[in-house]
Protein backbone atom coordinates (compact mmCIF):
# COMPACT_ATOMS: atom_id res chain seq x y z
CA UNK A 1 0.00 0.00 0.00
CA UNK A 2 2.73 2.18 1.00
CA UNK A 3 4.74 1.77 -2.50
CA UNK A 4 1.67 3.04 -4.39
CA UNK A 5 0.57 5.86 -2.41
CA UNK A 6 4.72 6.82 -2.82
CA UNK A 7 4.44 5.78 -6.90
CA UNK A 8 0.53 8.14 -6.88
CA UNK A 9 2.39 11.06 -5.00
CA UNK A 10 5.39 11.25 -7.47
CA UNK A 11 3.53 10.71 -10.37
CA UNK A 12 1.25 13.70 -8.94
CA UNK A 13 4.45 16.05 -8.45
CA UNK A 14 6.35 15.04 -11.56
CA UNK A 15 2.67 15.80 -13.78
CA UNK A 16 2.82 18.99 -11.44
CA UNK A 17 6.42 19.76 -12.58
CA UNK A 18 5.27 18.78 -16.24
CA UNK A 19 2.72 21.73 -15.95
CA UNK A 20 4.74 24.20 -14.33
CA UNK A 21 8.26 23.04 -15.88
CA UNK A 22 8.23 26.68 -18.32
CA UNK A 23 8.25 29.23 -15.34
CA UNK A 24 9.88 26.65 -12.99
CA UNK A 25 13.20 25.65 -14.73
CA UNK A 26 14.10 29.48 -15.71
CA UNK A 27 13.51 30.70 -12.33
CA UNK A 28 16.76 31.60 -10.30
CA UNK A 29 19.24 30.69 -13.04
CA UNK A 30 22.52 33.17 -13.19
CA UNK A 31 24.26 32.96 -16.50
CA UNK A 32 27.93 35.18 -16.84
CA UNK A 33 30.06 34.92 -20.02
CA UNK A 34 33.58 36.57 -20.18
CA UNK A 35 37.12 36.85 -21.78
CA UNK A 36 40.03 36.59 -20.84
CA UNK A 37 41.01 39.54 -22.94
CA UNK A 38 38.78 42.09 -24.71
CA UNK A 39 41.27 43.70 -27.19
CA UNK A 40 43.89 41.17 -29.27
CA UNK A 41 45.22 41.20 -32.83
CA UNK A 42 43.81 39.06 -35.49
CA UNK A 43 45.24 35.59 -34.72
CA UNK A 44 45.70 35.87 -31.08
CA UNK A 45 43.94 33.16 -28.97
CA UNK A 46 41.27 34.34 -26.93
CA UNK A 47 38.96 31.95 -23.59
CA UNK A 48 35.68 32.41 -23.54
CA UNK A 49 34.55 31.31 -20.30
CA UNK A 50 30.65 30.43 -19.93
CA UNK A 51 29.06 29.80 -16.24
CA UNK A 52 26.02 28.87 -15.08
CA UNK A 53 24.29 28.75 -11.87
CA UNK A 54 21.05 26.83 -10.61
CA UNK A 55 20.31 28.26 -7.31
CA UNK A 56 16.87 25.99 -6.60
CA UNK A 57 16.32 22.81 -5.39
CA UNK A 58 14.64 21.46 -8.92
CA UNK A 59 17.77 19.58 -10.88
CA UNK A 60 18.02 20.72 -14.76
CA UNK A 61 18.52 17.44 -16.75
CA UNK A 62 19.97 19.37 -19.60
CA UNK A 63 20.15 22.65 -20.38
CA UNK A 64 21.62 24.54 -24.17
CA UNK A 65 22.99 27.67 -23.95
CA UNK A 66 23.49 29.01 -27.66
CA UNK A 67 24.25 32.27 -28.94
CA UNK A 68 25.21 34.21 -32.32
CA UNK A 69 29.03 34.45 -32.76
CA UNK A 70 30.61 36.45 -35.86
CA UNK A 71 31.20 34.29 -38.65
CA UNK A 72 34.93 35.59 -38.48
CA UNK A 73 35.35 33.28 -34.67
CA UNK A 74 36.35 30.49 -34.82
CA UNK A 75 36.90 27.65 -31.89
CA UNK A 76 39.46 25.42 -31.13
CA UNK A 77 37.65 22.90 -29.32
CA UNK A 78 33.82 23.73 -29.70
CA UNK A 79 31.60 23.47 -33.31
CA UNK A 80 29.50 25.62 -34.13
CA UNK A 81 26.76 23.35 -35.41
CA UNK A 82 24.49 25.59 -37.61
CA UNK A 83 24.88 29.60 -39.28
CA UNK A 84 21.97 32.15 -38.73
CA UNK A 85 19.96 33.81 -41.38
CA UNK A 86 22.37 36.57 -40.78
CA UNK A 87 25.66 34.69 -41.64
CA UNK A 88 26.80 34.48 -38.19
CA UNK A 89 27.69 31.04 -36.56
CA UNK A 90 25.63 29.65 -33.71
CA UNK A 91 28.17 28.79 -30.82
CA UNK A 92 26.28 25.83 -27.99
CA UNK A 93 26.98 24.73 -25.12
CA UNK A 94 25.28 21.50 -23.47
CA UNK A 95 24.99 20.35 -19.87
CA UNK A 96 23.20 19.64 -17.26
CA UNK A 97 22.92 20.94 -13.55
CA UNK A 98 21.78 19.31 -10.25
CA UNK A 99 20.30 21.03 -7.20
CA UNK A 100 22.37 24.39 -6.63
CA UNK A 101 25.17 23.58 -9.09
CA UNK A 102 27.55 25.74 -10.40
CA UNK A 103 29.02 24.89 -14.10
CA UNK A 104 32.19 26.50 -16.07
CA UNK A 105 33.12 25.42 -19.75
CA UNK A 106 36.17 27.34 -20.93
CA UNK A 107 36.48 27.67 -24.77
CA UNK A 108 39.36 28.80 -26.32
CA UNK A 109 38.51 30.99 -29.70
CA UNK A 110 40.64 32.84 -32.52
CA UNK A 111 39.43 35.67 -34.38
CA UNK A 112 41.04 36.77 -38.13
CA UNK A 113 39.59 39.61 -39.19
CA UNK A 114 39.76 43.12 -37.75
CA UNK A 115 36.55 44.49 -35.83
CA UNK A 116 34.55 45.97 -32.77
CA UNK A 117 32.21 42.75 -32.44
CA UNK A 118 29.60 43.71 -29.33
CA UNK A 119 27.49 40.04 -28.84
CA UNK A 120 24.79 41.09 -26.71
CA UNK A 121 21.43 38.12 -26.39
CA UNK A 122 21.52 34.16 -26.06
CA UNK A 123 18.79 31.66 -25.70
CA UNK A 124 18.83 28.97 -22.68
CA UNK A 125 16.63 25.95 -23.45
CA UNK A 126 15.87 23.72 -20.14
CA UNK A 127 14.63 20.52 -20.88
CA UNK A 128 12.37 18.33 -18.62
CA UNK A 129 12.95 14.37 -17.21
CA UNK A 130 11.15 12.93 -20.17
CA UNK A 131 12.20 14.92 -22.93
CA UNK A 132 9.01 16.33 -23.79
CA UNK A 133 8.72 20.10 -22.56
CA UNK A 134 11.56 22.82 -23.25
CA UNK A 135 11.85 26.07 -21.50
CA UNK A 136 12.80 28.69 -22.85
CA UNK A 137 14.72 32.26 -22.01
CA UNK A 138 16.44 34.77 -23.81
CA UNK A 139 19.17 36.87 -21.86
CA UNK A 140 20.93 39.88 -22.21
CA UNK A 141 24.33 39.31 -21.75
CA UNK A 142 26.92 41.93 -23.26
CA UNK A 143 29.97 40.92 -24.61
CA UNK A 144 32.29 43.07 -26.54
CA UNK A 145 35.92 41.87 -28.02
CA UNK A 146 38.22 44.64 -29.78
CA UNK A 147 40.23 43.26 -32.65
CA UNK A 148 43.26 45.82 -34.02
CA UNK A 149 43.86 45.07 -37.81
CA UNK A 150 47.10 43.73 -38.39
CA UNK A 151 50.40 45.64 -38.00
CA UNK A 152 52.70 44.75 -41.44
CA UNK A 153 56.05 46.10 -42.22
CA UNK A 154 54.84 49.70 -44.18
CA UNK A 155 57.34 49.18 -47.45
CA UNK A 156 55.28 46.02 -47.90
CA UNK A 157 52.19 48.35 -48.26
CA UNK A 158 53.00 51.37 -49.82
CA UNK A 159 55.55 53.12 -52.57
CA UNK A 160 56.34 56.64 -52.46
CA UNK A 161 56.79 58.17 -55.48
CA UNK A 162 60.05 59.82 -53.99
CA UNK A 163 61.35 56.75 -52.49
CA UNK A 164 60.36 54.05 -54.51
CA UNK A 165 63.34 51.51 -52.79
CA UNK A 166 64.49 51.78 -49.43
CA UNK A 167 63.35 51.55 -46.05
CA UNK A 168 59.91 54.52 -45.68
CA UNK A 169 60.98 57.32 -43.06
CA UNK A 170 57.60 58.78 -42.03
CA UNK A 171 60.11 61.42 -40.16
CA UNK A 172 62.08 62.37 -43.39
CA UNK A 173 58.43 62.62 -45.32
CA UNK A 174 57.44 65.30 -43.02
CA UNK A 175 60.81 67.15 -40.70
CA UNK A 176 61.86 69.95 -43.15
CA UNK A 177 65.12 71.60 -43.43
CA UNK A 178 66.20 74.43 -40.23
CA UNK A 179 64.50 77.38 -40.54
CA UNK A 180 65.06 79.13 -44.19
CA UNK A 181 62.61 81.29 -47.20
CA UNK A 182 62.00 78.69 -49.68
CA UNK A 183 59.75 80.93 -51.34
CA UNK A 184 56.65 82.81 -51.43
CA UNK A 185 52.54 81.81 -51.27
CA UNK A 186 49.49 83.86 -51.64
CA UNK A 187 48.55 85.91 -48.62
CA UNK A 188 45.55 83.97 -46.36
CA UNK A 189 43.30 85.91 -43.65
CA UNK A 190 45.26 83.26 -41.50
CA UNK A 191 48.78 84.61 -42.18
CA UNK A 192 50.19 87.36 -39.63
CA UNK A 193 51.25 90.30 -41.20
CA UNK A 194 54.96 90.09 -40.20
CA UNK A 195 55.24 87.07 -42.94
CA UNK A 196 54.26 89.35 -45.88
CA UNK A 197 57.18 89.33 -48.44
CA UNK A 198 57.08 92.63 -50.11
CA UNK A 199 58.74 92.04 -53.17
CA UNK A 200 56.56 89.29 -54.32
CA UNK A 201 53.82 91.57 -53.41
CA UNK A 202 54.91 94.55 -55.01
CA UNK A 203 55.85 92.21 -58.29
CA UNK A 204 52.63 90.53 -58.43
CA UNK A 205 50.26 93.25 -57.49
CA UNK A 206 49.05 90.99 -55.13
CA UNK A 207 49.30 90.35 -51.62
CA UNK A 208 52.04 87.48 -50.56
CA UNK A 209 53.67 85.75 -47.90
CA UNK A 210 56.66 84.15 -47.64
CA UNK A 211 56.95 80.68 -47.56
CA UNK A 212 59.54 79.04 -44.69
CA UNK A 213 60.32 75.52 -43.46
CA UNK A 214 59.75 75.13 -39.99
CA UNK A 215 61.91 73.91 -37.48
CA UNK A 216 59.37 72.98 -35.17
CA UNK A 217 58.74 69.23 -35.44
CA UNK A 218 55.50 68.81 -37.47
CA UNK A 219 52.90 66.47 -37.16
CA UNK A 220 51.02 63.90 -39.32
CA UNK A 221 47.24 63.35 -39.09
CA UNK A 222 45.82 60.58 -41.44
CA UNK A 223 42.43 60.47 -43.49
CA UNK A 224 40.83 57.12 -44.29
CA UNK A 225 37.97 57.55 -47.10
CA UNK A 226 35.55 54.93 -46.91
CA UNK A 227 34.04 56.38 -50.26
CA UNK A 228 35.19 53.62 -53.29
CA UNK A 229 33.10 54.74 -56.08
CA UNK A 230 31.27 58.14 -57.28
CA UNK A 231 28.05 56.75 -55.84
CA UNK A 232 29.38 56.18 -52.30
CA UNK A 233 25.93 53.43 -51.22
CA UNK A 234 26.68 51.85 -54.36
CA UNK A 235 29.74 49.17 -55.14
CA UNK A 236 31.62 49.31 -51.80
CA UNK A 237 35.43 47.70 -51.74
CA UNK A 238 35.83 46.55 -48.88
CA UNK A 239 39.39 45.26 -49.82
CA UNK A 240 40.30 48.44 -50.66
CA UNK A 241 39.21 49.95 -47.14
CA UNK A 242 40.71 47.35 -45.10
CA UNK A 243 43.83 47.85 -47.13
CA UNK A 244 43.85 51.39 -46.31
CA UNK A 245 43.03 50.56 -42.44
CA UNK A 246 46.58 48.67 -42.84
CA UNK A 247 48.06 50.76 -44.21
CA UNK A 248 47.28 53.90 -41.29
CA UNK A 249 48.11 51.30 -38.58
CA UNK A 250 51.54 50.75 -40.39
CA UNK A 251 52.12 54.23 -40.19
CA UNK A 252 50.83 55.06 -37.07
CA UNK A 253 53.45 52.14 -35.52
CA UNK A 254 56.19 53.69 -38.48
CA UNK A 255 55.79 57.20 -36.84
CA UNK A 256 55.43 56.33 -32.97
CA UNK A 257 58.65 54.89 -33.30
CA UNK A 258 60.20 57.76 -35.06
CA UNK A 259 58.58 60.59 -32.43
CA UNK A 260 56.27 62.06 -34.84
CA UNK A 261 53.22 62.85 -32.86
CA UNK A 262 50.53 61.27 -34.91
CA UNK A 263 46.89 61.21 -35.38
CA UNK A 264 43.64 59.79 -37.42
CA UNK A 265 40.24 59.75 -37.94
CA UNK A 266 37.84 58.99 -40.88
CA UNK A 267 34.50 59.84 -42.88
CA UNK A 268 32.93 56.57 -41.80
CA UNK A 269 31.10 55.84 -38.99
CA UNK A 270 32.64 54.20 -35.76
CA UNK A 271 31.18 51.45 -34.51
CA UNK A 272 30.42 51.20 -30.67
CA UNK A 273 29.46 54.56 -28.48
CA UNK A 274 30.89 57.58 -30.86
CA UNK A 275 29.76 57.28 -34.46
CA UNK A 276 32.27 59.95 -35.16
CA UNK A 277 36.13 59.77 -33.47
CA UNK A 278 38.66 62.46 -34.26
CA UNK A 279 42.14 61.30 -32.66
CA UNK A 280 44.39 65.25 -32.39
CA UNK A 281 47.98 64.30 -33.39
CA UNK A 282 49.81 64.16 -30.09
CA UNK A 283 53.01 61.44 -28.91
CA UNK A 284 52.07 60.04 -25.91
CA UNK A 285 51.81 56.38 -25.15
CA UNK A 286 48.27 55.82 -25.27
CA UNK A 287 48.15 57.30 -29.06
CA UNK A 288 48.61 53.99 -30.54
CA UNK A 289 46.21 51.95 -28.50
CA UNK A 290 43.63 54.95 -29.15
CA UNK A 291 44.08 54.79 -33.08
CA UNK A 292 44.47 50.95 -33.37
CA UNK A 293 41.14 50.70 -31.53
CA UNK A 294 39.74 53.77 -33.97
CA UNK A 295 40.55 51.75 -36.98
CA UNK A 296 39.18 48.92 -35.69
CA UNK A 297 35.80 50.46 -34.93
CA UNK A 298 35.46 52.29 -38.35
CA UNK A 299 32.95 50.82 -40.80
CA UNK A 300 32.32 50.68 -44.09
CA UNK A 301 29.33 52.86 -44.36
CA UNK A 302 30.47 56.91 -45.18
CA UNK A 303 28.62 59.46 -42.67
CA UNK A 304 29.94 62.52 -45.44
CA UNK A 305 32.38 63.24 -47.97
CA UNK A 306 35.67 63.30 -46.73
CA UNK A 307 36.72 66.81 -48.52
CA UNK A 308 33.68 68.18 -46.17
CA UNK A 309 35.48 66.39 -43.38
CA UNK A 310 38.72 67.30 -44.02
CA UNK A 311 37.70 71.32 -44.60
CA UNK A 312 36.12 71.02 -41.02
CA UNK A 313 39.21 69.27 -39.17
CA UNK A 314 41.98 70.94 -40.68
CA UNK A 315 41.49 74.38 -39.25
CA UNK A 316 42.59 72.39 -35.93
CA UNK A 317 45.65 71.20 -37.16
CA UNK A 318 48.91 73.90 -37.39
CA UNK A 319 50.35 75.08 -40.98
CA UNK A 320 53.40 72.75 -40.58
CA UNK A 321 51.00 69.42 -40.20
CA UNK A 322 51.60 66.74 -42.93
CA UNK A 323 48.06 65.71 -44.00
CA UNK A 324 47.58 62.13 -45.26
CA UNK A 325 44.64 60.77 -47.13
CA UNK A 326 43.99 57.29 -47.90
CA UNK A 327 41.46 57.50 -50.58
CA UNK A 328 39.91 55.07 -53.99
CA UNK A 329 37.83 57.82 -54.49
CA UNK A 330 39.42 61.67 -55.89
CA UNK A 331 35.99 63.06 -56.25
CA UNK A 332 35.59 66.41 -57.45
CA UNK A 333 34.86 68.20 -54.27
CA UNK A 334 38.29 66.02 -52.26
CA UNK A 335 40.92 67.58 -55.27
CA UNK A 336 39.71 71.11 -54.68
CA UNK A 337 39.79 70.73 -50.90
CA UNK A 338 43.50 68.62 -51.43
CA UNK A 339 44.69 71.68 -53.72
CA UNK A 340 43.36 74.12 -51.34
CA UNK A 341 45.15 72.72 -48.54
CA UNK A 342 48.68 72.39 -50.63
CA UNK A 343 47.80 76.18 -51.49
CA UNK A 344 47.69 77.07 -47.81
CA UNK A 345 51.09 75.44 -47.03
CA UNK A 346 50.24 72.12 -45.79
CA UNK A 347 52.01 69.32 -46.89
CA UNK A 348 49.58 66.85 -48.55
CA UNK A 349 50.28 63.33 -49.42
CA UNK A 350 47.53 61.24 -51.29
CA UNK A 351 47.67 57.34 -50.88
CA UNK A 352 45.92 55.74 -53.77
CA UNK A 353 43.89 52.53 -53.21
CA UNK A 354 42.49 52.08 -56.26
CA UNK A 355 44.61 51.70 -59.49
CA UNK A 356 41.06 53.54 -61.09
CA UNK A 357 41.58 56.62 -58.95
CA UNK A 358 41.81 59.50 -60.91
CA UNK A 359 44.65 61.71 -59.17
CA UNK A 360 44.60 63.97 -62.58
CA UNK A 361 44.22 68.07 -61.60
CA UNK A 362 46.17 67.89 -58.25
CA UNK A 363 49.16 70.21 -57.32
CA UNK A 364 52.42 69.53 -57.91
CA UNK A 365 53.18 69.83 -54.42
CA UNK A 366 50.79 67.18 -53.77
CA UNK A 367 52.81 63.72 -52.95
CA UNK A 368 51.14 60.40 -54.53
CA UNK A 369 51.73 57.34 -52.92
CA UNK A 370 50.89 54.33 -54.47
CA UNK A 371 49.09 50.92 -52.83
CA UNK A 372 51.00 47.84 -53.59
CA UNK A 373 47.58 46.49 -53.61
CA UNK A 374 46.08 48.48 -55.83
CA UNK A 375 47.32 47.80 -59.11
CA UNK A 376 48.82 50.86 -59.40
CA UNK A 377 52.64 49.81 -59.88
CA UNK A 378 51.48 46.55 -62.84
CA UNK A 379 52.19 49.52 -65.05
Amino acid sequence: MGSIVAIVVAITIGSLVMLKWDKWAVRKIEYKRYLDKDRIFPGEQVIMTTEIVNRKLLPLPWIEVATEVPNSFSFNDQKTVKYSKEGNKIYRVVTSLISYQRVRRRNSLICEARGYFNIYDLDLSIGDFFGVKTAEMKVTYPMKLIVYPKIKPLEELIVPYKEPQGEISVKRWIMPDPIQVIGAREYTSRDSYNTIDWKTTARMGEMYVKKFDFTANPSLMMFLDVQTSKVYWQDVNTDFIENGIEIIAAMTERAIKEGVPVGYTSNGYFNGENPSVFINPELRRSQRVAILEALAKTSYSRRLPLDKLINMRSKQLDRGSCIVIATAHVSDGLRNEINYLAKQGYMVKVILLDNDARAAGLKKEVELIYSKNSGLLAG
